[in-house]
């Protein structure tokens, strides 16, 4: 299954590169989107999401719909950030610009923080997007691989220690999304009194990263 969803992957990536070469003259969906009053923090966040090609190929060639999950309430966000997509990168002509406007909206519907047209912050603003689309692409959950309470996780090997724990992550939290986006962050917690030694394992979409000065 896994080679399978593999090949289907890389077929998403030829949808893509056929339809940059079929556009010359926009060899990477370089097309604009209205700014909605202040939303250009939120065309920022589409446009990375645009052309990052293992998402997009995803959605161009609708292998997305196999997996929407209709019974998530992010079922409406998934599907019109698809249309958007679709219509980004099939759109022709010079000098196109489309307005995100369903999207903006079912944005607005489900974090009431982004409703309005007034400048907000973008990596907040990814951080709900990639939430959203995680939760309306999910795949059906399985049982953790590992037990959770095993005496003799400490001993085990670090590497070990962090496969099992994303082994139990992935079968709760399974999407494109997470195949894409997801890493782990691995911290080591040490008790001042006793010297004891913890593993920590969590997973994360993004990492904030100091800009040089």
């Amino acid at each position: 299954a896994g080679g399978e969803r593999r090949g289907e992957r890389e077929d998403a990536f030829a949808v893509v590169e056929r339809l940059g070469k079929k556009q010359k003259e926009r060899p990477r969906a370089l097309v604009g989107l209205s700014n909605l009053g202040n939303t250009c923090f939120m065309n920022s966040c589409l446009q990375c999401l645009s052309n990052t090609p293992e998402l997009t190929g995803y959605f161009v060639s609708n292998e997305y719909a196999r997996e929407v999950d209709h019974a998530s309430k992010s079922k409406q966000l998934t599907l019109n950030y698809a249309e958007l997509i679709q219509d980004m990168w099939k759109a022709g002509g010079k000098n196109v610009t489309i307005q995100p406007s369903a999207l903006k909206m079912q944005i607005s519907k489900w974090a009431r923080q982004f409703s309005g047209y007034n400048q907000h912050d973008s990596q907040e603003l990814l951080r709900f997007l990639l939430d959203g689309l995680q939760e309306g692409l999910m795949r059906p959950k399985k049982e953790p691989p590992w037990p959770y309470d095993d005496d003799s996780f400490d001993a085990r090997p670090i590497l070990e220690q962090s496969e099992r724990m994303w082994q139990n992550y992935m079968a709760r939290n399974n999407s494109l999304i997470t195949q894409v986006f997801c890493g782990q962050l691995h911290s080591l917690v040490v008790c001042n009194v006793c010297k004891r030694e913890s593993n920590c394992y969590d997973p994360f979409m993004d990492l904030s990263l100091p800009i040089p000065k």
